[in-house]
């Protein structure tokens, strides 16, 4: 394992190989735990190495995977994200193509079993990129998101997305993907309706219901 999270450091192109070599791994040996601590040493080797523009959208993409396993805890990865988009000029650049990645790993921690651990600093990072990220479809989103952590419990927040997953399927916690238009679905649209679209709720940390 570490000789392969040193290859994908230097290589880091190589992400989506890595991200089918747990996949399959998983498929063909589903009573191993190898893909996961993999994905777990993955999720170390990134948010501990130094970080350059060239590889964060493949960090972001392998981070989104490592996100799907509900047994990796993910403060270190919310804590990456924190740290790109307030220590650098990121969210001032306003690339489409990255906030697309950045939500796509939000998405995932939105669903992981660890969230009431997340939930203050994931709250932060979607109010930061919300208020600061520079396109207007990144920082819409970001919006929804923010909303449905912070006013819906657990439970609702969950299936007010496997609504929006679409045909009221739950989405399974590791393999199954979430398709990139998603949040389009006719599904959420109906069951939620955001009051105010350029107001922006105050509390970052308030209490669900």
């Amino acid at each position: 394992m570490e000789e392969l999270c040193s290859l994908y450091l230097r290589h880091t192109h190589l992400a989506p190989h890595f991200i089918n070599l747990a996949d399959q791994i998983q498929e063909l040996l589903s009573e191993s735990n190898w893909a996961t601590e993999f994905l777990k040493a993955l999720q170390g080797a990134i948010t501990d190495a130094e970080l350059t523009s060239k590889d964060l959208s493949w960090h972001l993409k392998m981070l989104a995977r490592v996100a799907e396993e509900g047994e990796i805890k993910q403060q270190g990865t919310v804590n990456f994200l924190s740290h790109i988009i307030t220590s650098s000029s990121l969210c001032v650049k306003g690339d489409w193509r990255l906030g697309n990645f950045l939500l796509g790993v939000c998405r995932r921690l939105l669903v992981h079993p660890g969230l009431d651990a997340l939930l203050i600093p994931l709250a932060d990072v979607l109010q930061h990129l919300a208020c600061r990220y520079g396109d207007t479809d990144i920082r819409d989103h970001a919006r929804l998101y923010y909303t449905l952590l912070t006013t819906l419990s657990k439970d609702k927040l969950a299936g007010v997305l496997s609504q929006g997953y679409g045909g009221g399927r739950r989405p399974r916690p590791r393999n199954e993907r979430f398709p990139a238009s998603w949040w389009k679905s006719e599904g959420l649209t109906s069951l939620l309706t955001v009051h105010g679209r350029r107001q922006y709720p105050k509390a970052a940390g308030g209490a669900t219901n």
